[in-house]
């Protein structure tokens, strides 16, 4: 698995930031990241190839499960 935190897919406005988005996202409570990381992961899934090309939407998706898998306590 590739570290989320210093990739980007498409581009690299975020990571181009001072401070990326997710940073921030990670200050919030567990359940609240959790959920955040699922839907932005279902999004890409669920409109993968109508805005652009699908592998891209695909590319994004496994993106936000990796910084997923990230912030999932161990069980």
């Amino acid at each position: 698995m590739t570290n989320p935190n210093q990739t980007q897919v498409g581009g690299d406005h975020y990571t181009a930031m001072p401070i990326q988005p997710w940073a921030i996202i990670d200050t919030w409570p567990l359940e609240q990241r959790i959920g955040f990381y699922r839907g932005n992961a279902l999004k890409y899934l669920l409109r993968a190839g109508s805005k652009g090309p699908d592998h891209e939407d695909y590319a994004k998706a496994r993106h936000y499960l990796d910084k997923l898998a990230e912030v999932l306590p161990d069980a």
